[in-house]
């Protein structure tokens, strides 16, 4: 048997409501690091202008969903006979991870797996046939199902995290929680000042946007330090 991809239908556009708006991230950065709102000198309002700050509110936006979950999605994808790659495709985001994989029809679950465990469990896996049970995830935009179906009366739903595409201008469609947009500012803003050399300032709005995100134990390093209180000669002193 041949090994065929077929490309999944893009997920549907009506379960997805973005907000058309100009992200607010983007005038607190000009704030924080002193620009003229109305008449900028270096961040003008421009897509060139714009684009290291844009760049940095996307970076905090991946980080963001990567690590707590939080943008996902439902694809659907019709099962065809003797089809077992599958491309998923979708303007608004990539795959981040899948949490589940699911046959609709059956009401079964398949279990994730890698080729190596695929090649243990059957050398002729490539071969098998039957109700798919195992799935192993390829990249950002690939799934495989293992058994091979046999028919095409089957669907897969496939509920993964995403990671949303980066935007470029304010007319892309984006949502943010309105809680996230001062995190994903001081991150553009953290990024600012490390490209001028100034660590301090740096780390100190990294830090806030931890704060803001509610990431700090993802990110212990920069909580390392500690303060306390012990005894030395008699008298207490501030160690850290």
């Amino acid at each position: 048997m041949v090994a065929r991809i077929r490309k999944a239908p893009a997920p549907d556009m009506k379960a997805f409501v973005p907000s058309k708006v100009k992200l607010a991230s983007e005038t607190i950065v000009l704030e924080l690091i002193g620009e003229n709102i109305d008449s900028p000198d270096v961040f003008v309002d421009t897509e060139m202008g714009l684009k290291q700050i844009r760049d940095s509110i996307g970076s905090a936006i991946e980080d963001i969903s990567l690590i707590t979950g939080g943008a996902q999605r439902k694809y659907h994808i019709p099962l065809e006979a003797n089809m077992m790659f599958y491309r998923i495709t979708s303007d608004l985001d990539n795959i981040a991870y899948p949490k589940s994989v699911y046959l609709i029809n059956q009401k079964r679950k398949l279990y994730q797996k890698d080729f190596i465990w695929l090649n243990w469990y059957n050398p002729s896996w490539l071969q098998e046939t039957g109700t798919p049970c195992h799935y192993v995830f390829i990249g950002k935009d690939l799934i495989c199902i293992n058994p091979t179906p046999t028919s095409n009366t089957d669907m897969l739903m496939i509920d993964a995290v995403v990671i949303p595409t980066r935007y470029s201008d304010e007319q892309d469609e984006i949502k943010v929680r309105d809680s996230f947009q001062w995190a994903l500012a001081h991150y553009a803003v953290s990024e600012y000042y490390a490209s001028r050399g100034d660590a301090k300032s740096a780390v100190e709005h990294f830090t806030k946007f931890l704060d803001r995100a509610s990431l700090q134990r993802f990110y212990p390093s920069a909580f390392e330090r500690s303060y306390g209180l012990g005894r030395s000669k008699g008298e207490d002193k501030k160690i850290s």
